[in-house]
């Protein structure tokens, strides 16, 4: 796991995601579209991440 608590990244769907949780295997991220309203609240892994957008 590479990924710190509220980094911002681009997932390979190209939504946009901010890590909110970290478990052994995989992210809890809240999902947002191009106008920054909430989509959902879901889990990924590293392989669903594209780029990272804003570190921390």
């Amino acid at each position: 796991m590479q990924r710190k608590i509220f980094e911002v990244v681009k997932l390979v769907n190209d939504s946009l995601a901010t890590i909110i949780g970290i478990n052994e295997a995989s992210y809890k991220v809240e999902v947002v579209d191009k106008n920054g309203k909430r989509k959902q609240i879901t889990e990924i892994n590293e392989n669903d991440i594209q780029d990272v957008i804003i570190k921390k």
